[in-house]
């Protein structure tokens, strides 16, 4: 190159192939083979399936690297795309193989073929799943939803000790928020293993066994710990009445020891139904005489003074707290600062409330402590100044999930006036509007559309004009008015360049009505068939007639643009095979998905979005798609599950 390369900039070669050769079949063939043996009968030249009778119940493919890949016969280049399309017929079980062959991304392929892969390390008989985690670290180099795959292999592996049952159904909760798998883990837990094993407590609450958890909780064979868990379960799951919890708590109480375990989930329960009296006289109870401060008992003394807080009695607080400064423990930093601040003592709860973030540099608790009680104080600017510059990096969700909520708190009591002159100190170098959108969708979350409302107004009104600040602005005003409005102030404020990010954002944020009403008519041609798609996916989800009826002469035609083509498919007008000359593998995925979702096919639709995410680059909005729609699902099974 002219000049040489400069190390501080990336290059990208782009160039066209002629005549390439066709390379890496191999697994195609293995997985058509298998799925010969598996589905068929007879083969196209009407040679007989030997093994047809029923059928084999499973199929190993093993090697190393690509060694079966070379071993495979090659296939005609003709062949290839139909060969590769007829995974999608039977159940979507050789996914893998499909991303190796069909999508051209580094993170699909290598982890079927090589390294030996997360799937490979799961599916592995010698891999116990004590060792499932640290395996998956080393194989999965930030690639999530392959190592989400290869932990359902892992979980599904019930073959082993009720002790790895345990530990499997943990991974099914914790890093797949997946209860169904979970439960049936569970089943064979409770059925095999007695109540000191740890995974007893856990499947009792999967399977919201009462009567398991009462077990266990007056179990006198099992440590305090594990018996006042097991009533917090039961509370938390409303398997038992306020009544029947207090009477199993008076019954583990006088034997709570120096951990003060039982006391402590008794208090948290107590205040969550904001019983604050009742909470500060179980803490009484274990309280001993003052003789030095233990830790536990710096946390109890902590613990009391927020119960006198909650119960209008901030001076009484500082009482118990005073004498405890000089411990710098972290509940006493930070419940002092809070005190302080109620009591109008302003720059010593400041103080406070900086030597907590001094000793926790790194702590949520300490920065927000930090930022409520300066807004409390009037000290906008320099909480502004904190933001501008942390101590530690602050990323959007932190904005929305730290940020907003400190925020909300500091100005509950508050008028709207004061919390807008502290946003709008917000408004400086080193704070993105973005990270300010974030925050204000917090404050609408917190029952303060109006000023939710003021917040993102100011931000559009400054020039935030983004797909994503427009389309949650309108939505806060639909909350403070009615569609009409959220629709009118949409259209007021969009510009023609912003049709395309801003129908995605609606399709993303699941504002369908919008994206059928708010956008204008007639669309602009080069996005015509983008936004059609995009209604399509949700009315396949929940069909109504008129909107049906519009998708039906929308997509008349058996010809046109690519997105045109795969909102035929999800609207039913077409079959896969119309999929076959399709160049955006990440949207097939995608659209395969939906049309399994719709079809009640609930195993294939979570494979296919699973490869949309896997396979997908991050620019894709379809990949973004896939993985919010698994995450929602997941969340949808947790709350089905709790209801049942």
């Amino acid at each position: 190159m002219k000049g040489g390369f400069v190390p501080a900039k990336v290059y990208q070669v782009i160039f066209k192939a002629k005549d390439p050769y066709i390379l890496a079949v191999g697994s195609a063939a293995f997985r058509d083979a298998a799925s010969f043996f598996k589905y068929e009968t007879q083969d196209s030249l009407g040679t007989a399936n030997p093994v047809a009778n029923g059928g084999p119940d499973g199929c190993e493919s093993d090697g190393l690297s690509h060694s079966g890949v070379q071993s495979a016969p090659v296939i005609s280049a003709d062949d290839v795309p139909a060969s590769l399309w007829r995974v999608t017929e039977p159940p979507a079980q050789h996914l893998a193989l499909w991303a190796q062959m069909y999508l051209p991304y580094a993170s699909a392929y290598e982890f079927v073929q090589g390294k030996p892969g997360a799937e490979a390390l799961a599916a592995s008989l010698q891999l116990g799943p004590d060792a499932v985690e640290d395996a998956l670290r080393h194989a999965d180099e930030g690639d999530e939803a392959v190592v989400d795959r290869a932990q359902r292999m892992v979980i599904a592996r019930l073959d082993t000790r009720p002790h790895h049952r345990g530990v499997l159904v943990s991974a099914a909760l914790r890093e797949l928020r997946d209860v169904a798998l979970a439960r049936h883990g569970c089943e064979g837990v409770l059925l095999e293993a007695d109540d000191i094993d740890f995974g007893a407590t856990l499947c009792s609450q999967v399977l919201r066994d009462k009567q398991h958890l009462l077990r266990i909780a007056r179990s006198d064979a099992l440590s305090l710990i594990a018996r006042a868990q097991a009533l917090t379960i039961l509370s938390e799951l409303h398997l038992a009445d306020a009544a029947e919890i207090d009477g199993e708590f008076e019954r583990l109480l006088p034997l709570d020891d120096g951990w003060a375990q039982v006391s402590q989930a008794y208090v948290a329960i107590l205040e969550r139904r904001r019983e604050y009296q009742r909470a500060r006289q179980v803490i009484e109870r274990w309280l001993p005489p003052r003789r030095g401060f233990s830790i536990i008992e710096l946390i109890m003394r902590a613990g009391r003074a927020r119960m006198l807080q909650m119960e209008g009695n901030p001076q009484e607080a500082w009482h118990e707290l005073e004498p405890l400064g000089s411990s710098n423990h972290g509940a006493v930093l930070m419940r002092s600062a809070y005190v302080l601040s109620a009591l109008g003592r302003h720059d010593e709860a400041v103080e406070m409330a900086q030597r907590r973030l001094a000793r926790f540099e790194r702590d949520w608790h300490s920065l927000t402590t930090l930022l409520e009680v300066m807004w409390r104080a009037g000290k906008r600017e320099e909480a502004a100044a904190v933001l501008a510059n942390p101590p530690f990096r602050i990323d959007v969700e932190a904005w929305r999930e730290q940020v907003g909520p400190a925020f909300a708190r500091a100005f509950r009591e508050a008028g709207d006036e004061r919390a807008i002159a502290a946003f709008a100190s917000l408004r400086r170098p080193g704070i993105h509007g973005r990270d300010l959108r974030e925050m204000a969708v917090a404050i609408a979350g917190d029952v303060r559309n109006s000023l939710a409302f003021a917040m993102l107004s100011s931000l559009v009104d400054a020039g935030a004009n983004d797909a994503v600040t427009l389309v949650r602005t309108a939505g806060i005003v639909r909350l403070l008015k009615n569609d009409a409005a959220a629709h009118q102030w949409l259209l007021s404020h969009l510009q023609p360049g912003d049709l395309f990010s801003t129908a995605r954002e609606m399709y993303r944020q699941g504002q369908d009505v919008p994206l059928w009403e708010a956008l204008p008519d007639p669309l602009p041609a080069s996005i015509m068939d983008w936004v059609w798609l995009l209604r399509a996916a949700p009315a396949r989800r929940f069909p109504t007639p008129a909107r049906s009826e519009a998708l039906a002469r929308h997509f008349a035609s058996p010809q046109g643009t690519e997105s045109y083509v795969i909102g035929r498919y999800i609207t039913g007008l077409a079959d896969e095979s119309a999929l076959k000359t399709a160049a955006r593998r990440t949207s097939v995925a995608w659209a395969l998905g939906i049309r399994a979702e719709s079809d009640g096919r609930k195993d294939d639709a979570i494979a296919w979005y699973g490869l949309a995410v896997g396979g997908g680059d991050w620019k894709e909005p379809e990949r973004g798609f896939a993985g919010q729609r698994l995450a929602r699902w997941a969340a949808e099974a947790r709350e089905a599950t709790a209801d049942d």
